[in-house]
């Protein structure tokens, strides 16, 4: 069991996990997630907290992960079942900042992110899961999900990611990604593999697969430079993604001129990269 003391002013994520069936679980601290397996990892996109810490159960112990803000978990196998996630902010007495997160999905097969998401000064904290299956696509397809998580930016909005081939002019047209609110997340879509830039575009109105009407702006743009999506069905274990959309901080807002950022998450050694606008 692994005990963890949170100091004062530490937002504690703690994961009270009362699953619906009875299997023991192989869960440790490795990030290698096999598809005979039920996984989950945490996710603080919480932009005003500065650490949380979060504690699962199983039938073996206990374990935590401590995340800064725009960190992801260690990608954790876990027993299949339906949880409920209870979050709590240690730094308050305020019972308004404890809220659970209910029915957290694991099947076998998926990695479910449990994402922290809100605003703890304004009072609009909550959690939500982004899930998706780990089996691979075809060959020459990455595996993508995309989620919002930026409670402030553009409220009320909708979220649409465009993902434009590297480099253009290629004959591939750009992919569009299901249209997703505020603690939302879209199915799981392929795309080829390769070097793309990603960009957000929000608006009132959007149709899953296809471009957003009466668009507001842009809001975001990883760069020239191109990120790199892997072929999933190459046997590495990677190229199936997750794409969270968060707020960004102020020092990020100044030195980036955005108001949100990107983090990336792969299931191959559960990297997680941040994308930065007009960075990358």
């Amino acid at each position: 069991m692994i005990k963890t003391t949170i100091a004062a002013g530490l937002l504690a994520l703690m994961f009270n996990l009362a699953a619906c069936n009875n299997n023991s679980s192989d869960a440790g601290d490795t990030p290698v997630v096999l598809v005979a397996n039920s996984a989950f990892r945490v996710v603080n996109a919480i932009a005003d907290s500065t650490m949380i810490s979060g504690s699962f159960t199983d039938s073996i112990g206990t374990y935590t992960q401590t995340l800064a803000f725009g960190a992801a978990g260690n990608i954790e196998p876990f027993p299949a079942g339906n949880y409920a996630v209870q979050v709590a902010a240690s730094s308050s007495s305020d019972a308004t900042q404890n809220y659970p997160v209910n029915n957290v999905q694991l099947d076998i097969g998926n990695l479910t992110s449990v994402i922290a998401a809100g605003s703890l000064a304004n009072g609009t904290q909550t959690g939500f899961t982004a899930g998706e299956s780990l089996t691979p696509a075809a060959a020459g397809q990455a595996v993508m999900q995309v989620a919002n998580a930026a409670s402030q930016a553009f409220a009320g909005q909708t979220f649409q990611f465009v993902f434009t081939p590297i480099p253009g002019g290629s004959g591939t047209a750009p992919v569009l990604s299901p249209a997703v609110s505020f603690a939302q997340a879209g199915s799981a879509f392929n795309l080829p593999a390769g070097k793309y830039e990603i960009t957000v575009d929000a608006s009132p109105s959007c149709t899953s697969g296809q471009a957003c009407s009466d668009v507001i702006a842009m809001i975001f743009d990883s760069g020239p430079n191109g990120v790199d999506l892997q072929d999933s069905s190459s046997g590495t274990g990677g190229g199936i993604y997750q794409i969270i959309a968060l707020d960004a901080t102020s020092s990020q807002m100044s030195a980036d001129g955005a108001s949100i950022t990107l983090l990336l998450l792969d299931t191959n050694s559960g990297d997680n990269t941040p994308l930065l606008n007009g960075k990358n």
